[in-house]
């Protein structure tokens, strides 16, 4: 059934033509590693990046479809991180989005601070997570 699924994703990405198609390199998905505290030791033969690898197609074609502006690839991964964290239904409906998508690129950049709780609380894990998915998001500039 997983296999179906990222099948399903991996054919709608194809179909895509929007000016985000982009798929996250190398150094994002070490980022995403890092933040989600991945350990390659504990899997086998690469298992947990492969297991990573497929979970981020879903990721990249949530972003790909919902992000209607013009981003850059550092942008494009920063909102992955960020989707894989929170989960793309709640992505969808973020601050953060939709003032993205209303061409506040400050705005937005912003908006990743306000997304380090969990239960009500601050988590200082989140807070790492949010400034280190910010900087990215801003890399190139623009922030």
């Amino acid at each position: 059934m997983l296999v179906t699924k990222i099948l399903a994703v991996m054919i709608a990405l194809a179909i895509i033509t929007d000016v985000n198609a982009y798929k996250i390199d190398n150094n994002a998905i070490k980022f995403i590693e890092e933040q989600e505290g991945f350990k390659p030791n504990f899997y086998t033969d690469s298992a947990g990046e492969v297991i990573l690898k497929k979970d981020l197609v879903e990721k990249e074609a949530c972003v790909t479809e919902l992000t209607k502006i013009k981003i850059n690839p550092d942008q494009f991964s920063a909102l992955v991180s960020f989707a894989y964290n929170l989960g793309c239904p709640y992505y969808k409906s973020t601050s953060l989005l939709k003032k993205l998508n209303s061409g506040n690129i400050k705005g937005a950049a912003n908006e990743f601070r306000l997304y380090n709780k969990s239960g009500g609380k601050i988590m200082p894990g989140l807070v790492k997570r949010r400034e280190a998915e910010r900087s990215l998001f801003c890399k190139c500039g623009g922030c």
